[in-house]
């Protein structure tokens, strides 16, 4: 017999829109803008590489601070993806 699945909530468009206005984007759009899976953003966040918060289940980057990290590793990537 399977088991159930707890389903994790949506993104709450409140929460995301007070967030964005702070320069923080959810950790999936953050990884897709960078061509890195979700994982590896969670590692970042983890390793202190770039800043992220934790709202309920869900992790926000502050963009800023995924984009200067991103130059740091890889500054022809950052001017490829169109990242400033």
């Amino acid at each position: 017999m399977p088991t159930a699945t707890k389903k994790r909530p949506p993104y709450r468009a409140a929460e995301r829109d007070a967030l964005a206005a702070k320069g923080y984007v959810p950790a999936a759009d953050a990884a897709a803008k960078v061509g890195k899976s979700t994982q590896t953003i969670y590692y970042w966040i983890a390793q202190k590489k770039i800043d992220g918060v934790r709202i309920g289940v869900h992790w926000y980057v502050r963009e800023r601070s995924l984009i200067d990290y991103y130059k740091l590793m890889d500054p022809k990537a950052v001017e490829l993806l169109g990242l400033r």
